[in-house]
């Protein structure tokens, strides 16, 4: 009887090894697009303290052209603090008054569950720096970066 019951335990344990064969890691790449009143300078974001630091939307795109690719959610992060609830309604964007923020560099950091076709559930991590500034002469203009379509470096963990 208890080889039985032992055989029974053992079973479902099995057929769960056997369904995840496919380890192939998760292969994207992320974009981003800001509101108006941010200006993309080498990577950084620099928005003047009287204006709003907006993300209009994080998207992402599989490497494989045959794989579907989807962030199903985005908590997002300013100077290791928590500033938004996880946000899972696409596009996953956030602003903020630039005014509430220091002035000088800022961090922002976007915590992403992503899905791609065959592979894991991973989870992906992204940094941005956002230059606060008293006046719209202080962005620097060599360097400026699109504020549509911008990509976004990742980490994934």
């Amino acid at each position: 009887m208890k080889r039985i019951l032992f055989i029974l335990l053992a079973l479902p344990m099995l057929a769960l090894m056997a369904s995840c064969d496919h380890t192939d890691d998760v292969n994207v790449t992320f974009s981003m697009d800001f509101g108006p009143d941010v200006t993309i300078v080498n990577g950084k974001a620099y928005v003047v303290s009287t204006g709003t630091f907006e993300i209009k939307g994080l998207s992402v795109r599989a490497v494989n052209t045959k794989h579907a690719a989807a962030i199903t959610q985005v908590a997002y992060w300013i100077n290791g603090l928590p500033v938004y609830p996880i946000t899972n309604v696409a596009p996953f964007g956030m602003s903020v008054a630039a005014e509430n923020l220091a002035e000088g560099v800022n961090t922002v950091t976007m915590d992403m569950t992503v899905v791609e076709t065959d592979c894991p559930i991973s989870t992906a991590v992204a940094q941005i720096d956002v230059v606060v500034v008293p006046s719209a002469e202080d962005i620097p203009t060599e360097g400026v970066e699109p504020s549509t379509n911008h990509a976004l470096p990742f980490h994934m963990k």
